[in-house]
């Protein structure tokens, strides 16, 4: 029940904060980050543990292509990098294309790929779902759950 209590004092707080003209956009987006990590807290999905994030990446001439799960490639990404990767909208740019270099060394598919691409010398692509990534961004950087949803 104090769970409950302390989400309607954010939501609250925030419909306050809303309604002053004067109101900064950092003191906006911190309020609606703490409402985003109580709602996370309460929702189902958040029950469920994420232990995969689908991922694929291809060739540039998609006559190799590579699916994977990104999850270790989160586990060890900074909060900068999964920013990054938000801002790009989880797929086809450099963000994006780092977790599968990332996750070469731990993915024979993906090395494979990569083995491919030094023969050929052609480029490649690389996505990830944007939906198992949110959830285990609500999960495990929870700081970082407006960032997704802005």
């Amino acid at each position: 029940m104090k769970n409950l209590e302390e989400l309607t004092q954010l939501n609250k707080r925030l419909t306050k904060l809303l309604e002053d003209p004067q109101l900064g956009l950092f003191t906006w987006h911190e309020a609606l980050s703490e409402v985003l990590i109580k709602i996370a807290e309460f929702s189902p999905v958040s029950l469920m543990k994420t232990d995969e994030i689908k991922a694929e990446c291809h060739t540039d001439d998609h006559v190799v292509s590579a699916n994977f799960n990104a999850c270790p490639w989160f586990e060890r990404a900074t909060d900068k990098d999964i920013v990054d990767l938000i801002d790009c909208g989880f797929r086809y740019d450099y963000p994006a294309d780092a977790v599968a270099m990332g996750m070469a060394p731990f993915d024979n598919n993906v090395k494979e790929m990569f083995n491919y691409l030094e023969k050929v010398g052609c480029g490649f692509e690389c996505s990830v779902d944007a939906d198992q990534a949110i959830k285990w961004i609500m999960q495990n950087r929870p700081q970082l759950t407006s960032i997704a949803y802005y």
